[in-house]
């Protein structure tokens, strides 16, 4: 029974990181979405975003977090044929990620310290 609620408290503790985490990525992702306007960072900007995506899109549903995790991957795969074909044909690649982007982003806003009702 000690060990049953020593490994509860330690997965809780877990969750509680991968949330703070979570969050201090939204807030970096917010940032880079502003650079991903025509510029000469936007490729750099995008790598970035994708990195996060990745880490988010790995981690996510181990901490009882699916739903980022699906969110995460929506967006990585969107940033994987790179800036300039996103750009391309008015940006409508670029609209696609950011709106996949502000839904990844208030995911986790809401997100709690435990497993997210799904």
């Amino acid at each position: 029974m000690a060990d049953s609620a020593a490994l509860a408290s330690k997965l809780a503790d877990m969750r509680r990181r991968f949330a703070g985490q979570a969050r201090e990525h939204a807030a970096t992702l917010a940032g880079l979405r502003h650079r991903l306007g025509a510029g000469p960072d936007a490729a750099a900007a995008l790598g970035e975003i994708r990195f996060i995506c990745h880490r988010l899109h790995g981690g996510a549903a181990t901490f009882g977090q699916p739903e980022i995790g699906e969110a995460a991957a929506q967006a990585e795969e969107l940033t994987g044929s790179g800036y300039e074909s996103l750009a391309a044909g008015g940006g409508a690649g670029l609209t696609r990620l950011d709106g996949a982007l502000g839904h990844l982003m208030d995911l986790i806003a809401r997100i709690e310290n435990g497993p997210s009702a799904a």
